[in-house]
């Protein structure tokens, strides 16, 4: 750890900077060779100011010598800055080139000894020890996988309600058939399955494109970050803040990609279930005709609309697999007997 003597040596040099004239040094009233029109100096002095209110935080966990070499560097730019404010406007503007090219130098040397610094600055906040970032990062997918979690909730009750809906148009074929056995109407069903048809056609372009995009954008960010990698040459903390950044954002688009597929897969089922109630819709006429008493067309239509109304789940909701299925039409016996002659 630095000296007390050390400290106090900095602690100076610190406060004449702080107390630098800014009026002086700027000259704004002399126009264009004004110090403040020139945006080189601006972002260096900024820099400088911004650099020795970070040694200042840190100076009592570094070395002496450490110290004693920022404080012998900011000496040299505080020298030349009190020269560049006392000397008069013609040496001003003549002697501005030279100023500024020396600035920059002494610059260099404050990058050059800033790391002592940023080393003790890592080590107090315990970034190394208590593994802050990757905490961070855990924060940040916990939350991601809940808010993930709560669509999908709502994207269940959506296809609830749904599968709610459609049922409620089966029975209300069912009612609608009862009453008129000889003469069954579909033709509302089957508008409605036409026009679910189309609808169900664009949403699995629309989910292919998003899955597609998805993908291409989780590859070629990817490929991005592995051809470009601008890391700092030395390994210290902004490494792990850029590896942390990158991390997030691959795992944000791989769990977008995710839910895009998982939508189109569940589309598309939905998609070929509303094939089969449409196929089945446009039968009922024929296997209603095909029974020979009002009982044995009740029960003919009463198994062809539970054939329409259940079927395995979509994707989106728990419970049985996609494969699972309900008795079929060729299961039941009717008991249809030939009329007597």
């Amino acid at each position: 750890m630095a000296s007390q003597q050390v400290i106090d040596e900095f602690k100076t040099v610190y406060i004449n900077m702080k107390n630098i004239d800014q009026v002086r040094l700027m000259r704004e009233n002399i126009g264009v060779e004004s110090l403040k029109n020139d945006s080189k100096f601006t972002e260096e002095y900024t820099e400088i100011l911004k650099t020795i209110e970070f040694i200042n935080e840190y100076r009592f966990d570094v070395h002496d010598a450490a110290l004693s070499a920022m404080t012998g560097i900011y000496t040299q730019v505080l020298r030349r800055l009190r020269n560049q404010t006392d000397i008069n406007n013609a040496d001003y503007m003549s002697q501005k080139q030279g100023f500024l090219q020396a600035l920059g130098v002494q610059l260099d040397q404050v990058r050059q000894n800033l790391f002592y610094f940023v080393s003790a600055a890592i080590i107090q906040k315990n970034i190394l020890e208590d593994n802050g970032i990757q905490k961070e990062h855990n924060r940040s997918m916990a939350k991601l996988k809940e808010e993930s979690k709560l669509l999908l909730e709502q994207l269940n009750k959506a296809a609830q309600d749904n599968l709610a809906e459609v049922k409620k148009h089966a029975e209300e074929i069912e009612s609608r058939a009862r009453k008129t056995a000889e003469k069954i109407s579909v033709e509302d069903a089957q508008k409605q399955f036409r026009t679910a048809a189309t609808d169900l056609n664009g949403k699995i372009k629309m989910w292919a494109g998003f899955s597609s995009l998805a993908l291409l954008g989780f590859g070629g960010l990817a490929w991005y970050f592995m051809l470009n990698q601008n890391l700092p040459p030395k390994w210290d903390w902004q490494v792990l803040y850029y590896t942390t950044i990158r991390v997030t954002i691959l795992t944000s688009l791989g769990a977008i990609a995710t839910f895009c597929f998982h939508m189109l897969k569940s589309t598309y089922h939905l998609r070929e279930v509303n094939l089969h109630r449409e196929r089945l819709a446009n039968s009922i006429s024929a296997f209603v005709e095909s029974a020979v008493t009002p009982e044995q067309r009740d029960l003919v239509l009463l198994q062809l609309v539970n054939a329409i109304s259940d079927f395995g789940n979509t994707g989106l909701v728990g419970g049985e697999g996609e494969g699972t299925s309900k008795p079929g039409i060729g299961s039941i016996s009717l008991g249809i007997t030939p009329p007597k002659s």
